[in-house]
């Protein structure tokens, strides 16, 4: 078994249509992680020797309570607020072209060489909604409160990375390819905001993104998609024996 698996990453920064590659080393994992749930998912988690991956379309908070359900997963609110800034190519001093790169591209200003436009007080909105994966949610610690919440049985996981390489060799078999790790990112309102003197603008990963009320979860995520990219609309229920039986031990206490 190889000690580490690279994946390539394609992204769309949907805040400047820029194209990101990243290389992510299952070694960039956490060592050791925890996943709560009650007893008899425990149970049959021992029995049976598969896993069940959900996706994120899939975490209504009329059926799983505000706690563990989310109906906005993958979503992100992102604002530009411009206090005074005049968009013309006229104008040379204290320019900004990252902003009006951005601006232009998303559909709010589009200005060229003949025209002039000035915005006072304007806050320019759009919502990012990037939810297509499966995903892998566990916690980075072993909180008393989150694991009552969740059930009150732990998986206890201390050799995370071994555990998603063998999970991603069963998931391959399936046309699914690994997307993108790493921890929950907490946000009031799931908003983010830009104004007039920001130069990078980088928009936060929608998937990763939770509102500020679940921060005490500390959540970790591991996503996946179709290798055709199409739609998500159920959840997947895997053989994981190998992944079981030597990178993690379940316990009732």
């Amino acid at each position: 078994m190889v000690d580490f698996c690279i994946m390539e990453i394609h992204k769309e920064n949907k805040c400047g249509k820029e194209k990101i590659m990243n290389f992510i080393s299952l070694k960039d994992l956490p060592k050791k992680v925890y996943k709560f749930m009650p007893y008899h998912r425990l149970n049959n988690l021992y029995i049976t020797g598969s896993i069940f991956i959900n996706h994120l379309n899939n975490y209504s908070e009329k059926k799983l309570g505000k706690e563990i359900g989310d109906d906005l997963e993958g979503h992100l609110n992102s604002d530009i607020y411009i206090e005074d800034y005049t968009f013309s190519d006229s104008s040379k001093d204290n320019r900004n072209k990252n902003l009006e790169r951005t601006m232009k591209e998303n559909g709010f200003i589009d200005h060229d060489s003949t025209s002039t436009i000035t915005v006072k007080q304007g806050n320019f909105h759009q919502k990012l909604i990037d939810n297509n994966y499966f995903v892998y949610c566990v916690c980075l610690t072993s909180d008393p409160k989150v694991k009552n919440e969740f059930g009150g049985s732990t998986q206890v996981i201390y050799d995370f990375p071994y555990y998603i390489n063998s999970l991603n060799r069963s998931l391959e078999k399936e046309g699914i390819e690994i997307f993108d790790c790493g921890a929950c990112e907490y946000i009031t309102a799931r908003k983010q905001v830009f104004d007039q003197k920001t130069r990078d603008f980088i928009c936060k990963k929608p998937y990763l993104i939770k509102d500020e009320r679940y921060s005490y979860q500390l959540e970790y995520r591991v996503l996946w998609r179709y290798k055709n990219k199409k739609r998500i609309n159920k959840p997947l229920l895997i053989p994981a024996r190998e992944a079981i039986d030597n990178y993690c031990y379940l316990t009732n206490n």
